[in-house]
């Protein structure tokens, strides 16, 4: 602020001579009085410009802390923004370690959940492999009853006949019911076995059944665990 100027009167003493001094008494009158006026308006000048001043600093000061006030604001803005972005990064690594560590932990049951599966299906398999051998024995058995069954009947037929032709008027009726009564028997036994056949038929193919259904619902929690994997995953992601 520049420094204010003062306004300076000038003392006027004129000099007065006897002749002139009636001429110059109302001159002297008014030349006091604009004295006078000029250092009253010197005066209001002064008082103005101190006012003038008081403001400008007034001004200024306001100025300087306005200032002062918005680089605190900033600087708090500032600091503020830091300690979030910093909170989020925290919040960010934090959800991904959970996260990870979830994963982590899906991975290791879904492996033990496999493994687990994977020894039940052996063991089934084995079971079935198992089944199946001892039904092919059984059935190879049961094929060649007939032939065993033949071979049997006829060694007995030329047995009856032998012991009919033997004693045949004595024992005819006798050996005849003991010849029924044996191949009714033969007859009951090849119905028991086919019966049998026909019911490990239908056991062999239920067993199959239940194989291929237990592989396809094996399949089937497979890939529902590993579609509801991927919906968690893309939960999270959205999040």
């Amino acid at each position: 602020m520049p420094a204010r100027k003062k306004i300076t009167t000038i003392a006027v003493s004129p000099t007065i001579t006897a002749s002139e001094s009636k001429k110059t008494v109302k001159e002297t009158n008014q030349i006091s009085n604009l004295e006078q006026l000029k250092i009253q308006v010197a005066q209001q000048i002064n008082a103005l410009f101190d006012l003038l001043i008081k403001e400008v600093d007034t001004v200024e000061i306001i100025k300087k802390k306005t200032q002062e006030e918005l680089e605190l604001q900033k600087r708090q803005r500032k600091q503020e923004e830091e300690e979030q972005n910093f909170n989020i990064l925290l919040t960010q690594k934090k959800k991904q370690a959970e996260f990870d560590e979830k994963l982590d932990k899906d991975k290791k049951a879904f492996t033990e959940y496999q493994r687990q599966k994977e020894e039940e299906l052996t063991v089934q398999k084995e079971s079935l492999d198992k089944q199946e051998k001892e039904y092919k024995e059984l059935k190879n058995e049961v094929e060649s009853f007939p032939q065993k069954l033949g071979k049997t009947i006829e060694e007995t037929k030329k047995q009856i006949t032998a012991e009919l032709r033997k004693d045949f008027e004595t024992e005819n009726k006798l050996l005849t019911q003991k010849y029924e009564s044996g191949v009714q028997l033969l007859e009951q036994q090849i119905v028991s076995l086919q019966t049998q056949i026909k019911q490990l038929d239908k056991e062999s193919q239920s067993l199959k059944d239940e194989k291929t259904s237990a592989v396809e619902q094996v399949k089937e929690i497979a890939i529902a665990v590993v579609k509801g994997k991927e919906k968690d995953l893309q939960t999270q992601a959205s999040e």
